[in-house]
């Protein structure tokens, strides 16, 4: 039997299943009150009604590229007692909006051994998130989880093929005939390494795109920036930060990005070293503002060399960095 962490957060759920169908079937019990709730506050503004028939226009795609994807949220919607196109507007978050709201840090050292990463959305979501195990059959994903989002695993994930993927939101200017950013970036955390994640990246069409620190247990790292149109690859130099901006993809209109990514980007470039324990890169994720601050939701560091990971909510702060280990 696989190890469990000796005390965990009473926010942290372990949902097995045997297939995709039966995993969106658990998830929508356990979780649909939240999408519920969700949708009644959203679908009265002006925008659900065009973020609808966007989905409805992109929905052939994902059942395309992404047919296990599609089987669990329809599964999970039925579960839910919620509409399915409703299901993926909640699932694309904040795609199709014109204002996002940016989110994360992402430090990677030690030779791609010790990645660090902030959850950052808004002050009054810190109830919104949870640490998620999802397994199906002997595959296993270790997550954060935004309770009312149906798709899961676009934030932050560790898998059982021994990829970890930090995910940074990257401003829209651009959209093409694709998949959502968040499909691409579940695709992503099922990825049997860094190698297979860049093969996704390269083949399937996108709707916008995100930006990927990817390290694994081969010793592999990648960084893959993303838009619609376009992607970059860059082999990191340690240590490795990115924020909410592009750094690497040219082209991109600076404009888009606020004030706080490229101060963060020089904050914690200042403050991290090649080197570091996993302790050291949990203080610069909460020591340093504007690293930390009000918005930051959750926060995660990987110690790939002892598979394990320590773990801090803001929801239960009280009880600090908990240790898990990680999925095999």
């Amino acid at each position: 039997m696989q190890p469990t962490a000796k005390k965990a957060h009473k926010n942290f759920h372990v949902v097995e299943a045997s297939d995709p169908r039966e995993m969106g079937q658990k998830l929508g019990s356990k979780f649909g009150s939240w999408t519920q709730r969700s949708i009644e506050e959203q679908c009265s503004q002006d925008s659900w009604l065009e973020k609808r028939s966007e989905v409805r226009r992109l929905l052939p795609l994902i059942e395309k590229w992404a047919g296990d994807l599609a089987e669990e949220i329809d599964s999970y919607s039925q579960a839910a007692q919620v509409d399915l196109i409703d299901a993926w507007v909640l699932s694309t978050e904040s795609e199709f909006d014109k204002d996002q709201a940016e989110k994360c840090t992402t430090i990677l050292s030690n030779d791609g051994q010790l990645l660090a990463h902030n959850e950052d959305w808004s002050a009054d979501a810190s109830d919104s998130i949870c640490v998620l195990k999802r397994k199906i059959g002997e595959f296993s994903v270790f997550e954060f989880h935004y309770y009312a989002v149906p798709l899961g695993g676009t934030a932050f994930s560790v898998n059982s093929f021994g990829l970890c993927s930090a995910v940074n939101s990257l401003p829209v200017s651009t959209v093409s005939h694709g998949l959502p950013r968040n499909v691409v970036a579940r695709l992503i955390s099922h990825s049997c390494d860094a190698e297979a994640a860049l093969a996704i990246i390269r083949d399937v069409p996108r709707y916008s795109g995100y930006n990927y620190v990817l390290s694994d247990t081969h010793g592999t790292c990648l960084n893959i920036e993303c838009s619609a149109d376009d992607f970059i690859v860059t082999e990191p130099s340690f240590p490795y930060v990115h924020t909410n901006h592009y750094r690497h993809l040219s082209g991109m209109p600076a404009v888009y990005a606020s004030d706080s990514s490229y101060e963060r980007l020089e904050r914690v470039a200042a403050e991290a070293s090649e080197n570091m324990t996993k302790h050291r890169a949990s203080a610069i994720l909460h020591d340093c503002y504007p690293v930390f601050s009000n918005k930051t939701i959750g926060s995660v560091v990987v110690d790939i060399e002892t598979w394990s990971a320590l773990v801090w909510l803001k929801r239960e702060k009280e009880l600090g960095w908990l240790s898990y280990p990680l999925p095999t």
